[in-house]
């Protein structure tokens, strides 16, 4: 039997549920990704990574660092491919390709639920629209406690929603017994990334709200 590391599973659940190494202003974002953007006159150590964000060629790629040291005043040296270094000072970097982090998940509910492979039946009409929900530290909490917006550093590999999920008033009539939830990449069509099957299953009325409260929303990664 095998098992993610905490490192792990903090790295991935902020890249995946909470913007990633950088945020949507272009700063960096969970240092659990990253360690920063590449600063000048900085000490690295050993593992270390950063965003490349003052050279050139550096699109989607990362910097790990591969020999410790100091890195220079300017840094400007144009990157090459994944698995190729870089000298900076006395620093060695070797450089990464990016993790993709999605911008927004879209919650979506289901009246009959998929597989890991996809499927089930999605609710449609009567004013159903999934909900879109910003991947940030702000929405979605750190794997150290509900409600967290700092970078994950916690042992559960667990996150949650921060805040109350609203759904569109149904109308004019229902959506009928739903059974499951699903995230999905897109707010129409796209790609299924996780979906569950609801505690208590719930019929949808005409006029209901329907909401998930904070933190009702929970996602473990490993574990």
């Amino acid at each position: 039997m095998t098992a993610m590391t905490d490192f792990l599973e903090n790295r991935l659940t902020d890249a995946l549920f909470r913007g990633g190494a950088v945020n949507t202003s272009g700063a960096v974002n969970s240092t659990a990704v990253v360690k920063g953007l590449w600063a000048a006159t900085t000490a690295y150590v050993l593992g270390d990574i950063v965003v490349p964000v003052a050279n050139t060629s550096a699109g989607g790629k990362f910097l790990i660092c591969t020999t410790a040291g100091t890195s220079g005043g300017t840094f400007t040296t144009a990157l090459g491919n994944p698995g190729a270094t870089v000298s900076d000072n006395t620093v060695t970097w070797t450089i990464m390709s990016g993790m993709p982090s999605p911008v927004n998940l879209y919650v979506g509910l289901f009246t009959a639920n998929p597989s890991d492979t996809g499927g089930g039946t999605e609710v449609t009409g009567n004013a159903y629209a999934r909900v879109a929900v910003a991947s940030s530290m702000a929405n979605w909490a750190g794997t150290q406690a509900a409600a967290s917006t700092t970078a994950s550093t916690g042992t559960s590999g667990t996150t949650s929603n921060n805040g109350v999920i609203t759904f569109p008033t149904p109308t004019p009539s229902g959506w009928g017994t739903v059974t499951g939830m699903a995230i999905f990449d897109q707010l129409t069509g796209g790609n299924m990334l996780i979906w569950s099957a609801l505690t208590t299953s719930k019929t949808i009325n005409a006029g209901d709200s329907v909401t998930f409260p904070a933190a009702a929303l929970t996602f473990q990664v490993d574990n």
